[in-house]
């Protein structure tokens, strides 16, 4: 049997967005109908390591920090850096989509995200 892995140029299905990648997923199901076995790699970049430092930093100072940052104390944001940087497994999830294989990944950017950097930690992420 032929297996195909389907890696989209945007989140497969994310929780908040059911028609993000609704066209791969139609892609995907016609071809499992037609007798392949396919699964999708899902990457997600949400946070940078100077994002979460500049959090850590404005939670201890106790300033303004990002929104897009996760509530909490600076301790829980230097311990989402360490696993995010050390434990990647942890942010790996395998799910089934309507009879299509998903793994969910969720990376972390090194720098700002800039254009033409953004593939090297899209990439790792999907290791």
């Amino acid at each position: 049997m032929t297996h195909i892995l389907i890696i989209p140029s945007e989140e497969f299905i994310p929780p908040e967005s059911h028609l993000a990648g609704i066209f791969q997923l139609h892609q995907a199901q016609a071809l499992i109908e037609a007798g392949f076995k396919v699964g999708v790699l899902s990457i997600k970049q949400v946070y940078s390591v100077p994002m979460l430092l500049k959090g850590v930093v404005s939670r201890l100072l106790k300033t303004s920090s990002n929104p897009l940052l996760p509530p909490g104390s600076w301790k829980e944001l230097l311990l989402l850096l360490y696993r995010k940087l050390f434990c990647p497994s942890e942010f790996i999830v395998f799910y089934n989509i309507n009879g299509v294989f998903v793994v969910r990944a969720e990376g972390i950017y090194d720098f700002k995200p800039m254009e033409s950097l953004n593939h090297m930690a899209w990439s790792r992420a999907g290791h």
